[in-house]
This record gives structure tokens, C-alpha cells and sequence, in this order.
């Protein structure tokens, strides 16, 4: 889903793709009841389907056999579930058995095959992106969240049956041990391990952030639990391109805090690098009154560290006085988790 959230970034470039494949392969249907088959609503949903699914890497040839029955599983199913020409009540085994054999054929041919490994490669990046923001808001949003079985890692299994597989916590369990040994303090501050994080191909990319952020709730239980929330605004040339919000403790704990930042629309920029560093440079994150003004604070997921001045405006106040570089706050990850921490160790400072 992540990944196909990036088709509404290209409307014109996945209708013109969308275009020649339908071109191509009008041959490759089968005429049923007087009508082709599949028809355009399917076809869409095949090609989508095949978007979505297909691996980071590529698949070689012994992927592409399961690859395409999978496909034709889900194919199956969701004709069946629209109930315009099959059902699960009155199934069409002809219509049914065209949409198989249009799927068959598209795997029959190297050049759609390489079209759609380099469509997935363009956006592949961007999809990875989502992925990663999605993962930190959902575990740092106002209320409880779950993970469902096997999300821990890249997952490109498709509805039911799809996503009742067998789960591999053995591999899950020796992912979270390497983390560990590259990692052991888990904040990921050493360099070799920033550098790391922003690999997007990486295995264990979501898996280190979901552990660094689960482990962020329950350091902050409260916080996380009943904390509030408040929008903040970020200003710049790539203002429009970041997300962010704060949590604020209770009354009891009013100290303590999270300032969350992810990217968004990232799909202009994420196949040349991920959004780190000096690509935020002159966009600013807006910090009001309200939110808690502890001196130092430390990035959950790269374990990087600010130092942020109290702001001098009245707590009545909303108006913006303090602007931290985003190009600091994402200096080391594409994404922040900030904590206030009682001393640093070292710390960049803004006035």
C-alpha cells in the first residue's frame, strides 16, 4: 500500500504507462460471453496488483512462478468480490479461467516483465519512504498501536489468503540480535549505524525503528498513552514536504514531550537520495508556546541530539518563536522521534 500510494504523486505517468500496457496486451485476452475478458477495471487491478507486490530487487526466474500464482489468486478473489462477471455465489469458471490466462501471459513476456521492474524501480524509493513515516506516526499517534503478523520487515503479501502465511520469527529474532551487535546502546548514534539507516533496501530498516520506537512508548509510557497532541507547522522550500506533530504529558509530568517528525510526497526527490542532511536546507520546523521547552532532546531513531532554548513567548501565546533547522533534526535519519534528555552528550544549539 505504501508503494501504491505513489501512483497519485504521477497521475500522468502511471496513465501513460497504464496506456501502453493496455495497448500491448489487448491480444492476450480471451472473448467470453461476447465480451473481453479481462475487462478494463480488471486489467487495472492486475497491473496495481503487480505494482504493489513485486520485489525490492527484482524477481528472478523461480520467484516469477509464485509471483504469478499469487497474483492470479488475488485476481480471482477480487473479481469475484466486485460481482460484476463472477461471484462467490455464481462463479464464472470461463471468466475466472481468462483472468488466469491473461496473467500467464504477461508472464510470458520479458519486455512487459522489464517495464515493470523499472516502473517499480522508480518508485520503489519513495514507497520505501512511506513505509518508514507511516511505521513512526502510527507508533507515536494518540492512541494504541498493533503490528500485524510479519509486518515487522518489508511486507509484500497481498489479502487473504495471502496474509495468513507462516511468519519466520527465527529470522525476526536473529534481525533484532544484529541490531544489537551494531547497536547495542540501541540508539543508533554510531556513524556506521546512521549510514545503515538510510539504506532503504535494507531488511531491517523498519524492524530497528519499530524497536527504537516501541522502546521510546515505554520509557514514556504516559506521554504515549494520554499525552496530547499539537500540529506543528514547517516553513520553506520543503515545508509542504514534512509532516510533524508534539506530544505533551499530563499535568503531573509536564516536561515530558516528543516532537515527531516524517517526510510526505517524497517521490520528487527520493529516487536520487534519501531526504537527510542539507536536502531540508532553509526549511524550518515552527515551535509555539506550547510546546515544552526542555533544554535538550534526542532523536529516538538516529540518536542524534538538540539543544533547544526556552521560548521566550507567554504560555498564552501561539505565536512561533523558535525555528529549528530541519536540515538538523533529520540530520542522520529520514524521520525523528525527539525525547527530552536531562544532559547530552553532545549537542547542536539554536537561539
Amino acid at each position: 500500500r505504501a508503494r501504491l500510494d505513489v501512483l497519485s504523486e504521477i497521475p500522468r505517468e502511471w496513465a501513460r504507462q497504464l496506456a501502453s500496457w493496455a495497448r500491448a496486451h489487448r491480444g492476450l485476452k480471451t472473448r467470453v460471453q461476447d465480451r473481453l475478458a479481462p475487462d478494463a477495471h480488471m486489467e487495472y487491478v492486475i497491473y496495481q496488483t503487480l505494482v504493489g507486490m513485486w520485489p525490492i530487487g527484482g524477481a528472478a526466474e523461480p520467484e516469477r512462478g509464485e509471483l504469478r500464482e499469487r497474483a492470479s489468486v488475488f485476481a480471482r478473489k477480487a473479481a469475484r468480490e466486485a460481482k460484476a462477471r463472477t461471484s462467490w455465489i455464481d462463479i464464472n469458471e470461463e471468466y475466472e479461467g481468462a483472468l488466469a490466462s491473461f496473467i500467464d501471459a504477461l508472464f510470458s513476456r520479458p519486455e512487459f516483465l522489464r517495464e515493470l521492474e523499472a516502473f517499480v524501480a522508480r518508485i520503489m524509493p519513495s514507497g520505501a519512504l512511506n513505509a518508514i513515516a507511516r511505521t513512526v506516526l502510527h507508533l507515536t499517534s494518540p492512541g494504541f498501536p498493533d503490528i500485524y503478523q510479519g509486518d515487522e520487515l518489508w511486507n509484500f503479501s497481498l489479502v487473504d489468503p495471502d496474509n495468513r502465511g507462516p511468519v519466520s520469527y527465527e529470522s525476526r529474532r536473529a534481525a533484532l540480535a544484529t541490531l544489537d551487535t551494531m547497536s547495542p546502546s540501541g540508539d543508533m548514534a554510531e556513524s556506521i549505524e546512521a549510514k545503515w539507516l538510510t539504506r532503504q533496501d535494507s531488511v531491517t530498516i523498519k524492524l530497528a525503528i519499530i524497536r527504537n520506537c516501541l522502546r521510546a512508548r515505554a520509557d514514556h509510557a504516559p506521554l504515549f498513552a494520554h499525552g496530547s497532541y499539537q500540529p506543528l507547522a514547517a516553513h520553506g522550500p520543503r515545508g509542504a514536504n514534512i509532516f510533524a506533530f508534539a506530544r505533551r504529558s499530563a499535568a503531573s509530568s509536564p516536561d515530558d514531550a516528543a516532537i515527531i517528525v516524517v517526510p510526505r510526497l517524497t517521490h520528487a526527490f527520493a529516487p536520487h537520495s534519501p531526504p537527510i542532511g542539507d536536502f531540508w536546507q532553509n526549511t524550518e520546523l515552527h515551535l509555539d508556546a506550547r510546546t515544552p521547552s526542555a533544554p535538550y532532546w534526542r532523536c529516538a531513531i538516529s540518536g542524534h541530539e538538540l539543544a533547544i532554548p526556552a521560548n521566550p513567548a507567554p504560555p498564552s501565546s501561539s505565536v512561533s518563536t523558535i525555528r529549528l533547522p530541519l536540515s538538523d533534526i533529520l540530520a542522520q535519519a529520514p524521520v525523528a522521534v525527539l525525547l527530552p534528555i536531562p544532559t547530552p552528550l553532545t549537542a547542536t544549539s539554536y537561539q
